[in-house]
């Protein structure tokens, strides 16, 4: 038998990738870890996927995520068909 499941493979690379770009741009901008930031993604074909692992994204990043129906503004990170908006501030712009 075979134990491989490639398509919880990838699944799991693409939270991951979510998950390491989140973590590099706070990093990268100097953001506090001790603050939660908020954040709305983009992710038409990766929707269910996304609002499946909410809770692990949010612990992992320390976030507050929003999944939007439209095309983001000004999208701080792409990653293949997923766009992030990020808030520097805590609560999310409505």
């Amino acid at each position: 038998k075979k134990l491989i499941d490639k398509n919880a493979e990838a699944q799991f690379e693409i939270i991951k990738n979510i998950v390491t770009e989140i973590r590099n741009y706070r990093s990268q901008n100097q953001l506090d870890w001790k603050t939660t930031i908020a954040l709305k993604i983009h992710a038409p074909k990766q929707e269910k996927l996304i609002s499946q692992q909410k809770e692990i994204i949010e612990k992992l990043a320390k976030v507050e995520l929003k999944l939007s129906k439209e095309k983001l503004k000004s999208a701080k990170i792409k990653l293949k068909e997923i766009e992030i908006e990020i808030y520097k501030n805590q609560k999310l712009l409505e």
